[in-house]
């Protein structure tokens, strides 16, 4: 009879044990699911985003390919009229969420509304209105200074990545290592191609020119690529500029009456 009862209860114990690590398991299986999930999930809003930057890029090329759109007349305007750009055409031909423009539907980021944005449009002295320089990167100038001969300066400058939520002032790199910056006809060429898109964003351009120093060392955020655009970037890096304390001036030629 113990005996009978000494086995009921090793059946009891191990029953309890079993119990207790299916539960474990299938607590731990739900964790890990969770985190798959939230892992997936990630890794597709980002690819949906950067489908969606990769088809508006090349909505802006076709428009200026085939329409003859300015970057000044590029316009992001939603449905309901919000992030308008005065400097557009009426016909709307060199809008890209419109079907006499580019026909594109509004994705990703573009679907938020950006009250400070003002395309080709910022007025020397203002500090607010934030201009789309390339696709995904938003710019401003947050201090300006004399007149350089015909050129009004932006003596400090900041852009954005996130749609005007947040504004920095990180290192840019021009060049990864020395064959680049050679490739690229060294650190002035490729600045001065980098002011162009800054003018022709913010106020029209007409020419535009730089001054200031070229870091060679320190921690940077953004690269600015061979096609002219920026793209996350924390690598080695041989010249580099940073939008203001050591400032990388930017003048511009449609600021010539400050």
């Amino acid at each position: 009879m113990r005996s009978q009862s000494g086995n009921m209860l090793f059946i009891i114990f191990v029953a309890v044990v079993l119990f207790a690590a299916l539960g474990f398991a299938f607590s731990s299986g739900s964790r890990n699911t969770g985190t798959n999930l939230s892992e997936n999930q990630a890794d597709l809003d980002a690819g949906v985003m950067r489908a969606c930057s990769t088809s508006v890029k090349a909505a802006v090329n076709r428009l200026k390919a085939n329409k003859g759109c300015k970057t000044s007349e590029i316009s992001y305007e939603l449905a309901d009229g919000s992030n308008a750009n005065a400097d557009a055409p009426t016909n709307e031909s060199c809008h890209l969420f419109r079907a006499n423009g580019a026909g594109l539907e509004p994705c990703g980021s573009y679907l938020d509304v950006i009250p400070t944005v003002s395309v080709g449009n910022i007025a020397y002295g203002d500090t607010t209105t934030a201009a789309i320089f390339l696709p995904d990167v938003l710019i401003r100038c947050s201090q300006y200074g004399g007149q350089y001969s015909t050129y009004g300066q932006c003596e400090n400058w900041e852009y954005s990545m996130d749609n005007g939520a947040t504004f920095i002032t990180d290192y840019i790199c021009l060049a990864k290592d020395s064959a680049e910056l050679t490739a690229r006809g060294g650190q002035n060429i490729v600045a001065r191609e980098f002011s162009r898109d800054f003018c022709i964003s913010a106020c029209g351009y007409q020419t535009s020119t730089t001054q200031g120093q070229f870091a060679t060392s320190g921690s940077v955020s953004m690269y600015y690529k061979t096609d002219g655009t920026l793209e996350p970037y924390t690598g080695a890096c041989v010249r580099m500029m940073k939008p203001i304390q050591d400032p990388f001036s930017i003048y511009c030629n449609c600021w010539e009456t400050p």
